[in-house]
């Protein structure tokens, strides 16, 4: 039933974790991590949860229907990047999408570092991604 569904090339990261889940699980334990080392003592560790968690699924939600708009023919067809691709778009938008509504809470959270933080977090959690999808032969 899957094999027959199309998805554009653009959005192949956020498909990919549907079929993978414990690379979306992974990728946000490391993006948690990332937040703790730089929020540490300033936000509780749970609030700190939720708001990884809720910026994750808000960017993941907005991302992967933006990526659906975006035109196969405007993505390389060439195997060997073709992933690479989607990834580091994936990434570029994840990172966009999740400082963005941050950034209108920086000074109520009192955020340290915010945009590294977010661009830490994002590679990281991305990078993980790839390496679980790669021994996964996705």
């Amino acid at each position: 039933m899957f094999a027959d569904v199309v998805f554009p090339a653009a959005a192949g990261a956020y498909v990919a974790n549907m079929f993978v889940p414990l690379s979306a699980v992974l990728a946000l334990a490391t993006e948690y991590g990332v937040y703790i080392y730089f929020q540490r003592g300033i936000i509780s560790l749970w609030r700190l949860f939720g708001i990884v968690l809720g910026v994750n699924i808000f960017s993941w939600l907005v991302g992967a229907v933006l990526s659906c708009l975006i035109p196969d023919h405007f993505v390389p067809q060439l195997p060997a990047i073709y992933d690479l691709v989607a990834l580091v778009w994936a990434c570029f938008l994840s990172t966009v999408l999740e400082y963005l509504p941050l950034w209108f809470f920086r000074k109520r959270l009192a955020f340290r570092k915010l945009g590294l933080c977010v661009i830490l977090a994002n590679l990281a959690g991305y990078i993980v991604i790839a390496i679980i999808l790669k021994l996964n032969r996705f």
